[in-house]
């Protein structure tokens, strides 16, 4: 006689073929509020995409095992690559999502395992969360430019020396997070009050840091005066790129030395460190004046080249991602997608309609992984339409 747990694997499997051939992950994953338990947040056009994903994959495959395959480049087996292994995840996903319906519909049918099949369904909940995560990182990520980081610019708008603080404290908040995910960190430009430039990089840095543009917003109190103040900040992201992702050829790029201007010595301002580059076809500029000459021109053809990058993505997008992100705008805090609250001890992003922590979690110990998770799917969806 079989045990209530081989009965619940055997009937789990019957009934898993049964929802795999009914076909109804495609229709059911998606939901408009977020993810319902064990099902997936993934939004319809992502898994339009996905679908468009699997068949390329599928079809190159089949290309190479045919008797008479053509020869395939080497960035087309890479490309092919990660299709490949977005592919491969879709389908784990569809597999988690079909076992979890099959579940489902056991604990209806046999109620004397309903205890055994929900308590398995828990832990497929948590996978095809986990499984769903990765797959909107990595759609981003192939929809995004090829990047190996971002390169975040933090500028200061209304609010005088306060508001130039705040400028740092969004960089220590960058960095803070940056440290659990693994990211280095490097300042390539600024002072760390009135204007920042900085370089993080690691796996998957841009794709989860590119909803961070936008103007920034503090309301603090002056407890001496007893008043609320607002300070704002601007934020740009940028993507880092590989080196062999945009190359600069010699005769478009102008490159100028002058001396440095600002603190640093009688050695820096009558030396000329300060480099300014231009790209000529475009006309898009970058600088640098905080090394010597030669580190200031390598940080200046660098930053050129994200903007560069970031100039051809708007072009070959027909609704950019960069659209929200790379124009400064206003400096109004009606402006603003995220608002850092002191007073009330709460953090808002008004792009995903959720308060995401406690100023001290988010501010002061750069917890914004829910945050960005929610982000993730609002830029999905925007990628996609």
């Amino acid at each position: 006689m079989l045990t209530g747990i081989s009965r619940l694997i055997l009937l789990a499997a019957f009934f898993s073929t049964l929802a795999w051939a009914d076909a109804v992950f495609c229709h059911r994953v998606a939901t408009a509020g977020g993810a319902a338990q064990g099902k997936s947040s993934l939004p319809l056009a992502a898994l339009r995409k996905l679908d468009g994903i699997k068949t390329d994959f599928d079809s190159y495959q089949a290309a190479l095992s045919a008797p008479n395959a053509k020869r395939i480049s080497r960035e087309e087996h890479e490309r092919m690559g990660r299709k490949g292994r977005l592919a491969k995840e879709y389908s784990h996903l569809q597999d988690l999502s079909a076992k979890y319906d099959a579940l489902e519909k056991l604990a209806k049918e046999e109620p004397d395992l309903k205890d055994e099949a929900e308590a398995e369904q828990a832990t497929l909940a948590q996978k095809i969360t986990t499984s769903s995560e990765k797959i909107k990182q990595d759609l981003i990520e192939q929809t995004l430019p090829d990047a190996k980081g971002a390169i975040i610019q933090i500028s200061h708008g209304k609010g005088g020396e306060s508001s130039e603080s705040f400028v740092f404290e969004l960089y220590q908040m960058y960095q803070k997070l940056a440290e659990r995910k693994g990211w280095k960190v490097e300042i390539l430009e600024g002072n760390k009050e009135s204007e920042m430039l900085l370089a993080i990089r690691g796996p998957g840095a841009y794709a989860s840091l590119m909803g961070e543009a936008g103007v920034h917003e503090l309301y603090y109190e002056n407890k001496t005066k007893g008043k609320i103040y607002t300070n704002v900040a601007n934020v740009v992201v940028l993507p880092e790129v590989r080196d062999e992702t945009v190359v600069l050829r010699e005769e478009d790029v102008e490159i100028k030395t002058e001396r440095g201007s600002g603190p640093g010595g009688q050695h820096r301002n009558k030396t000329e460190t300060k480099v300014d580059v231009r790209h000529i076809p475009t006309g898009i500029t970058a600088s640098a004046q905080t090394r010597s000459q030669s580190d200031n021109k390598k940080t200046a053809l660098s930053v050129l080249a994200a903007r560069v990058a970031e100039h051809n993505f708007q072009q070959q997008q027909a609704q950019s991602v960069a659209a929200a992100r790379s124009q400064l705008g206003s400096r109004r805090s009606g402006d603003a997608i995220r608002t850092y609250d002191s007073v009330r001890d709460v953090v808002t992003d008004h792009r995903v309609g959720q308060i995401s922590g406690t100023f001290d979690n988010v501010m002061i110990q750069g917890k914004l992984e829910d945050t960005l998770s929610k982000l993730t799917e609002y830029e999905l969806e925007r990628l996609l339409q």
